[in-house]
């Protein structure tokens, strides 16, 4: 079968004019005139020959840190921009070549994309406009509406209007915009930026058990939250600096990570000593281990040590605290891969 979305090769970069320098060193100011007199511009590239595969009725994230290239990446599957290297097929259609295919196939869905739901009308009203505009009748609107409003409980919303809702159920009304005009692909672009805590991991829910598990829609899902790629993901692909550096399911992912990565729980540990044994922890494993606590209560810490092999840990584990109560290796979270295969350090 034919993958919903293939991305290949794609490759995307800007062109800018620095700003003036803040010194007043004559040089500085001599380098920056002459580069405006000859049309010199500097270029950053956002996407660097990314490649991958999305499956129909999967959940892919795309997870990377701010600048990594991700809203460029949707952009382009959307075809508000054109790459400059490759292309990518949409549903089966080429984003080059058959565009107005691909806009009928994708509802973007940004961070604060309510912000364009029309506030003067109700959400009813919003969802029928929307819905008109893609060739319904008014009578097929109508009925459209009222199997989305069913469908994504906000019939009690209907004659609400947008300002009266929370963030969480307007984002809600921006899905219900792409299943009113019955798109198979959603690309959501950091939806719950603007979320609240609670109103996040309900949307969160609410994509992938209706979204996805029910109506079998295909999400392409980008996030910076990378426990929040952990909770939802199908697959995830991670996006640094425009390349797309690993990609797989979350267990693959952690699998192929070569870092020994250890738990440590210690008992009867005073609060007053905790920073400074946890320094001379640090400093018998060397700057190029990494030491972050996890936990700790009653007197019991827990310890996570990256970097280094088990006899060390155990051995200096043993001279900083009286009481070792186990020392065990551990799998690498989502954070640990990322960073991983980021080229950074853990």
């Amino acid at each position: 079968m034919k993958p919903a979305v293939e991305a290949i090769n794609l490759s995307k970069k800007f062109e800018f004019n620095l700003p003036p320098p803040d010194s007043s060193t004559s040089h500085m100011w001599f380098s920056f005139v002459l580069n405006f007199i000859r049309g010199k511009r500097h270029e950053i590239k956002a996407l660097d020959r990314v490649s991958f595969k999305v499956n129909y009725g999967e959940l892919f994230c795309i997870v990377g840190p701010n600048g990594a290239g991700k809203t460029t990446l949707l952009k382009i599957l959307s075809t508000i921009l054109l790459p400059d290297e490759g292309t990518a097929l949409v549903n089966g259609f080429d984003i080059l070549e058959e565009p107005d295919e691909v806009k009928a196939s994708v509802t973007v869905v940004p961070g604060a994309w309510w912000i364009t739901l029309d506030w003067s009308l109700t959400v009813r009203e919003n969802l029928v406009f929307w819905t008109r505009i893609f060739g319904y009748s008014k009578k097929e609107a109508e009925e459209r509406v009222d199997y989305i409003l069913e469908l994504l409980d906000l019939k009690r919303y209907e004659n609400s209007y947008p300002s009266t809702l929370s963030s969480g159920y307007r984002q809600r009304v921006a899905l219900a915009r792409g299943l009113a005009i019955d798109s198979p692909i959603f690309l959501l672009d950091e939806p719950t930026v603007h979320l609240d805590p609670i109103s996040a991991e309900n949307f969160r829910e609410f994509v992938k058990r209706n979204l996805v598990l029910k109506l079998k829609r295909t999400v392409i899902w980008t996030t910076h939250v990378l426990s929040e790629a952990e909770r939802i993901s199908d697959r995830i692909a991670i996006l640094n600096r425009g390349k797309i550096v690993a990609c797989g399911t979350l267990s693959e992912l952690c699998s192929k990570v070569d870092l020994n990565i250890y738990e440590i729980r210690a008992s009867g540990v005073d609060a007053l000593s905790l920073e400074a044994k946890i320094q001379s922890l640090k400093k018998s494993l060397g700057k190029n281990t990494v030491v972050r606590l996890v936990q700790y209560r009653d007197r019991t810490l827990v310890l996570k040590v990256i970097g280094e092999e088990y006899s060390r840990v155990e051995r200096a584990a043993r001279l900083c605290f009286s009481k070792i109560d186990e020392i065990k290796e551990i799998k690498p979270s989502l954070e640990e891969a990322f960073v991983y295969y980021a080229g950074g350090s853990p």
